[in-house]
């Protein structure tokens, strides 16, 4: 996930270091924190990419890609 949200530039190099240095349960949350600070369409590329890495756990969170129109 890091990966994909370099490559789409929604984080830089440094945040993504700073994510690894944590530990995973706090890794998930400063991701999370991390992508809501940087708008809308970086918050929806998190969730489409999470419901198509973990389809299961999207469904029982009932995560769905918002519609930006």
């Amino acid at each position: 996930m890091l990966d994909r949200l370099l490559e789409w530039r929604f984080i830089n190099d440094g945040e993504k270091e700073a994510a690894k240095t944590k530990r995973r349960e706090e890794r998930a949350r400063y991701v999370i924190d991390l992508v809501r600070h940087k708008g809308p369409g970086a918050c929806s590329y998190l969730i489409e990419n999470f419901c198509e890495l973990d389809p299961t756990l999207s469904q029982f969170l009932n995560l769905r890609t918002p519609d930006l129109g």
